[in-house]
């Protein structure tokens, strides 16, 4: 395997995790991958990756190569790669799968709220034993001597079936990429057999209805959650401004009071996920507890830039769950201000499934916009469906061009809290209002 590893679709949150581990790990590293800016180059550029525009000439003899889940053979560079004999090929799951057979492996999967998750037990790891980690902000890190690997593992085309990890934390099962998942029984199935191929142990959130019935055999299991029956629990929770407070719990004896410096019951699930592992592998309880509060955010999980009168979040959420768990966030925290939410539209296939989802969701916010979906969306998924399908179910939710004058009606709607959601560059936009807004920065 040649030491200069080329990474094709380098900016996806999980290749640019996977490129850095390469890095960390000692080989040389390249990658290539659309011109436009996207919120993962920072890390790439800060660990001195090339990024490279896409071209055949980018593929060399004997390199290694790994290819993003998103290219095919439509790709000019997978065309070069298929076309030569001399190159090592992986899939992303492919690689990532490889590597993680070699350290004890940590898989955090479920619908909602990996990447949070897989970042606080990395931090609450990290504390204790050197633990590297995959994270879907695009961030990642490993080393020879890491004695844990935790990795985010999504479920999108079962990609997650490719994985045989030591242990596993399932935050939760909502319907989602209903453009591969036809049915709940399937997308419940998945996570089924996703658990049979665990190998030691299973935290499972025990609040959620279909993993209370999921099979964990002979598997270590510890549940978690808010409900009276778990073994990790959080009871007589309190969220003031910008922190929570609770009394956790563990095999019913109390462990203390537990202040977080965030908002949202969807984050203190999280966190208890994360102590229910810490506990599973054995980390004492005075390491744990010192330990919690060192989890500051992920990056693109509720970035909250905080100016008085202005607010501005920026925030992933993109399934109508996240968005109307993120705008009861921004409540809690901001109370009595005006919430305006924007959301960017990824999939087309998400947006027609869920249309009353999203409806009710959206409706949560005072005032709610959209703008249109990302340029690839109908590149990826031919449908019959378009934006003003989905503004049409919406009732008619303004829809908005991500420029000056798109940015000159939001600032109308000010003072206000502003949060922006969506899996693509959002931000952008909402930098382009904070500019309007607020000038001098």
């Amino acid at each position: 395997m040649s030491n200069l590893h080329h990474f094709i679709g380098i900016k996806g949150s999980g290749m640019s995790s996977l490129a850095l581990i390469s890095k960390s790990l000692g080989y040389d590293v390249q990658g290539s991958d659309v011109d436009n800016y996207i919120f993962t180059q920072k890390a790439l550029i800060e660990a001195e990756i090339p990024v490279l525009s896409f071209s055949k000439e980018n593929i060399k003899d004997d390199m290694t190569i790994i290819i993003g889940n998103s290219f095919d053979e439509r790709n000019i560079e997978v065309q070069a790669v298929v076309s030569n004999k001399t190159l090592t090929v992986y899939r992303y799951y492919e690689f990532l799968a490889k590597i993680m057979k070699e350290h004890v492996s940590i898989s955090v999967a479920g619908s909602h709220g990996k990447t949070t998750t897989t970042g606080m037990l990395t931090k609450l790891l990290s504390a204790m034993k050197p633990t590297g980690y995959l994270i879907g902000d695009g961030t990642g890190l490993l080393k020879e001597d890491s004695d844990y690997f935790v990795v985010e593992s999504c479920e999108y085309k079962d990609t997650f079936l490719n994985y045989s990890p030591d242990y596993a934390i399932i935050t939760n099962i909502d319907l989602d990429h209903v453009d591969y998942f036809k049915s709940m029984e399937q997308y419940v199935n998945s996570f089924q057999t996703f658990i049979y191929q665990v190998k030691k142990g299973v935290v499972l959130c025990g609040d959620d209805p279909y993993l209370k019935d999921i099979k964990t055999n002979e598997l270590e299991r510890l549940t978690y959650g808010i409900d009276e029956d778990n073994d990790v629990k959080a009871i007589n929770i309190i969220e003031e401004n910008h922190q929570t407070q609770f009394e956790l719990l563990v095999r019913n004896e109390s462990w203390g009071s537990i202040t977080l410096d965030f908002v949202g019951r969807h984050n203190v699930l999280n966190m208890l996920a994360s102590i229910a592992m810490a506990i599973m592998l054995g980390e004492s309880r005075e390491m744990i507890l010192e330990h919690i509060p060192d989890f500051k955010g992920q990056h693109r999980r509720f970035i909250v830039e905080d100016f008085g009168d202005y607010v501005y979040i920026d925030d992933y959420a993109h399934h109508p769950t996240e968005i109307s768990l993120t705008i009861e966030a921004a409540r809690t925290r901001f109370k009595n201000k005006k919430i305006v939410c924007v959301y960017k539209p990824d999939r087309l296939s998400r947006a027609e499934f869920f249309e009353k989802e999203f409806k009710d969701s959206l409706n949560l916010a005072d005032v709610a916009y959209m703008t249109h979906f990302y340029s690839g969306a109908r590149a990826v998924e031919d449908l019959d469906y378009d934006i003003y399908d989905f503004q049409k179910a919406l009732d008619n939710v303004e829809i908005l061009e991500e420029n000056e004058q798109g940015a000159q009606i939001l600032a109308k709607e000010g003072p206000a809290v502003y949060l922006f959601v969506s899996t693509k560059d959002v931000y952008l936009f909402k930098d382009m209002l904070k500019q309007q807004q607020i000038p001098q920065l």
